[in-house]
């Protein structure tokens, strides 16, 4: 699980350099455009994601997600 800033997360803010970095490139690698994306993996390949609020509900969709 990895937490990173929100679009409003900006380097004015009092935090360190490193950690903003760290936010937006972790951002990039998973291609995750909103805050919350959950992405679900399977031997360290993507086989879901659940983008900002589910479908129904967070429990069926995970299931619909890991029954593939």
């Amino acid at each position: 699980m990895y937490a990173v800033g929100s679009s409003r997360f900006t380097r004015d803010m009092p935090i360190p350099g490193d950690v903003f970095d760290w936010s937006i490139e972790l951002k990039t690698w998973y291609d995750a455009k909103s805050v919350a994306t959950i992405i679900v993996m399977r031997d360290g390949k993507e086989i879901g994601r659940i983008v900002e609020a589910p479908d129904g509900s967070l429990e069926k969709d995970l299931l619909a997600i890991v029954s593939k």
